[in-house]
């Protein structure tokens, strides 16, 4: 586990620089406008392949990593699931064009259509193959395709920057179109390494293509379990977009592509916790692994966001107008506000996977649809009178909230005190403890 998450780590933290390069180099090509269509356009699909999917990969982990069914079905019902969203989401395009909510004689607005289609394809695809390979435990892999496939991005930024002319919302379907073509290479990749690893025999689940008899998971059991598990991502997803689509509508593209900039900024705190939940979980699925050894990562956890956090609010108003340009001096605001839930908001994204292993993911849906009534309230209430602040002070409430119930629910499900599930011991101790671990 600890040469897992070192590895993880060591991969995660390489995407930093190279995630920041790509912003830099996405918000100089779009500027505030363009970039607020794309952070639009990523959010939606998300949220769509998330809907569309009915939470059947994310969910099936914890089947397969018990053996409870077989990839064939898994298969299978996913290929149902996504085919009847597919159909589902073309008609709901065809109405909005029947409604005039959508022209497709507007050769933007066809392409940005035509180019949602395609990339829930290879999105769905891409979740698919990536939790067969999370159940084989091959998050390090999946990791380091993820980087190769960002470094090809960020070339394609560079070659679209020197050799286009084209800025703002004009650059936003050259760069999509270019990315989906990437992103189609890579899924492709990702399959054909899938393929031959469960062929290969290296498989420490024994996952498999041919049912056996105690592989014997009913589609009622793995559709309720999924329904249910993706019931609190969805909720989450829409508490994370809902303040974009709000800054949208009050403060227009541009005001949501310097308040984008902004979250992405920070949502780099988040690192750590999701080296350690994807290390983690196919053993608390499986039930190698305790609460105490997930627990023992909080504190560090904790320190070590505060401690970049702060870095972070300190250099943000000399190197965001220097990196960024001038357009993008605002996002400093939205920072201020949003650090404080952020940096609280890395424990519940590792409490959270203890939860949903454990078979209790309704309540992370509690967790998830408190955080977003909070935060919705606090939207409404903040933007038109506050701009950016307001939605970062929302933003965090609505984190905040939603780490306090999944630390109780911990408690709750583990038997323990909340001073043994997050333990706040001290900054020294903490950086100890890390040293430690990487010696």
């Amino acid at each position: 586990m600890r040469k897992k998450i070192l590895i993880l780590s060591t991969i995660k933290f390489g995407l930093i620089p190279l995630g920041l390069a790509t912003s830099i180099l996405t918000a100089r090509l779009l500027l505030p406008e363009g970039r607020g269509e794309l952070s639009i356009f990523q959010a939606t699909l998300g949220l769509i392949v998330l809907v569309g999917t009915l939470g059947i990969p994310s969910g099936t982990t914890y089947f397969l990593c018990r053996r409870l069914v077989s990839l064939k079905r898994y298969t299978y019902i996913f290929i149902f699931s996504s085919s009847a969203f597919f159909t589902l989401v073309v008609s709901l395009l065809f109405l909005l064009v029947q409604l005039e909510y959508v022209d497709l004689n507007n050769k933007h607005d066809f392409n940005i259509s035509l180019l949602g289609i395609l990339f829930f394809i290879i999105m769905a695809l891409s979740k698919y193959i990536s939790t067969i390979l999370v159940s084989l435990e091959k998050q390090v892999n999946i990791s380091a395709f993820g980087f190769v496939n960002g470094a090809i991005i960020l070339l394609t930024l560079v070659s679209l920057i020197t050799f286009s002319d084209n800025r703002g919302l004009d650059a936003t379907v050259n760069f999509l179109s270019l990315k989906l073509i990437i992103d189609t290479v890579g899924v492709i990749m990702l399959c054909i390494y899938c393929l031959r690893t469960i062929s290969s025999g290296h498989n420490p689940h024994g996952i498999h293509w041919r049912e056996t008899p105690q592989e014997n998971a009913s589609f009622n059991t793995i559709f309720k379990y999924s329904i249910s598990s993706s019931a609190a991502e969805i909720i989450q997803s829409v508490s994370y977009r809902i303040d974009i689509y709000l800054v949208a509508f009050y403060l227009g593209l541009a005001g949501a592509g310097i308040y984008t900039l902004g979250v992405g900024l920070l949502q780099y705190l988040w690192l750590i916790p999701t080296v350690i939940v994807s290390a983690f979980l196919p053993s608390l699925s499986s039930a190698r692994a305790s609460i105490h050894e997930l627990a023992g990562w909080a504190s560090t956890v904790f320190w070590c966001s505060c401690v970049a956090a702060v870095v972070l609010c300190a250099i943000a108003p000399i190197l965001i107008p220097f990196l960024y340009g001038d357009a993008f001096t605002n996002t400093i605001y939205p920072i201020f506000a949003l650090a404080p839930g952020i940096v609280l908001f890395t424990l519940s994204k590792i409490f959270a996977g203890y939860v949903a292993a454990n078979g209790k993911a309704f309540q992370n849906t509690i967790a998830s649809s408190l955080g977003l009534v909070i935060g919705l309230c606090a939207h409404v209430a903040l933007i038109p009178r506050f701009g950016l602040v307001g939605a970062g002070i929302g933003t965090s409430l609505g984190y905040i909230a939603t780490t306090a119930y999944v630390i109780y629910v911990t408690k709750r499900t583990s038997g323990l005190r909340y001073s043994e599930i997050v333990r706040f011991s001290s900054p020294r101790r903490s950086w100890s403890v890390l040293k430690g671990f990487y010696r």
